[in-house]
């Protein structure tokens, strides 16, 4: 049987407020784990046809390494890849990646809301251990499932994560945010493990949002510049956490992390999956990405409720399940819902 109970300890919780991140030991199980493998599967399978699944490797190949502003994405649109590129290369920026002792042969490959296609996500986000591990963790009295997004770096990849903060890539306003970062891979920092800012979430700024593979912050991007932290990690508190699966590590929104590339030889898959407290609003957040697999008519200062982000703590009754009421959605069914944004 899955897990159905975690208690998170008072200690956990306070070291989640003071630094903004904290880790959590065995919060899934087997059969947990053995579920979002399969989701992290299924999703790399069909990342050639998500409209929200790209390739970064691949992507800094062709507009970095082969000087082109048209990078082969599938079906993904989420982003002007060939406008984001030719401003990329107007304002100088590099790619970040490791120097890799061998061949770098992996990619480095993410999509988004993959909960509402894939249903091992599904059930992991909305229906595990993880809602009420949220809800402790964040002192919240009401929990919603925000989104996910799934990281794959394959063995030697040396494609890095550029340093960011979460929360300005959401259409949402408030405090009660944490994300779950859950790999299904030992996870060591020389496969990639997340690198965090400790206490970075009460510095009390918002900063501009980057495409992952580069420092640079997008065109339309709203907000301050995030300082310089590769190659001054001695300036800053620096925290990191190997992990083995069913570990779980969990950051606030806020939160500046990175991570380097994949040196080893063994692939780092994970899923990071986000949830909000009582206090989060709707907002029209500029230069924040488009959501296209979200449905709603939510407009700015509304409480979330909704089909796109679902209430899933506390459960109105002891067993109940929502994953199966996603089944025939038809964003679950690979096209972005009309009512999309």
């Amino acid at each position: 049987m899955t897990r159905k109970h975690y208690a998170v300890s008072p200690d956990d919780v306070a070291s989640f407020e003071k630094d903004g991140v904290v880790v959590l030991r065995g919060v899934l199980d087997s059969e947990d784990i053995a579920t979002l493998a399969d989701g992290i599967a299924e999703v790399v399978r069909g990342l050639s046809n998500s409209v929200t699944g790209y390739d970064l490797s691949n992507i800094r190949h062709v507009v970095f390494e082969q000087d082109q502003n048209t990078a082969e994405t599938g079906g993904a649109a989420q982003y002007d890849v060939s406008g984001l590129a030719q401003y990329l290369k107007a304002v100088g920026s590099n790619p970040l990646t490791d120097e890799l002792e061998g061949e770098a042969k992996g990619h480095f490959k993410l999509d988004t809301t993959t909960w509402r296609r894939y249903r091992p996500i599904r059930k992991i986000a909305l229906d595990s251990v993880l809602p009420e591990v949220a809800a402790q963790v964040m002192r919240a009295t009401k929990v919603n499932y925000c989104d996910d997004q799934i990281f794959v770096k394959d063995p030697m990849t040396k494609d890095r994560t550029a340093f960011h903060q979460d929360y300005t890539y959401f259409h949402l306003e408030g405090w009660k945010g944490c994300v779950m970062w859950a790999c299904v891979d030992p996870a060591t920092t020389k496969s990639g493990v997340p690198i965090y800012v400790r206490g970075s979430h009460k510095w009390g700024k918002e900063y501009k949002t980057n495409p992952f593979l580069v420092q640079t912050s997008f065109p339309d991007a709203v907000g301050e510049d995030l300082p310089e932290i590769r190659g001054h990690e001695d300036d800053y508190d620096i925290l990191r956490f190997e992990t083995k699966p069913g570990d779980v590590i969990i950051h606030h929104f806020r939160t500046i992390h990175g991570a380097s590339g994949n040196h080893s030889s063994a692939p780092r898959r994970a899923a990071s999956l986000r949830y909000i407290g009582e206090d989060m609003r709707y907002y029209e957040r500029p230069g924040a990405p488009a959501q296209p697999y979200h449905d709603h008519n939510l407009k700015e200062g509304d409480v979330l409720d909704s089909r796109s982000f679902p209430v899933v703590w506390p459960k109105p009754y002891p067993g109940f399940a929502l994953t199966p009421l996603y089944d025939s959605s038809p964003a679950t069914k690979g096209a972005p819902a009309a009512a999309a944004r």
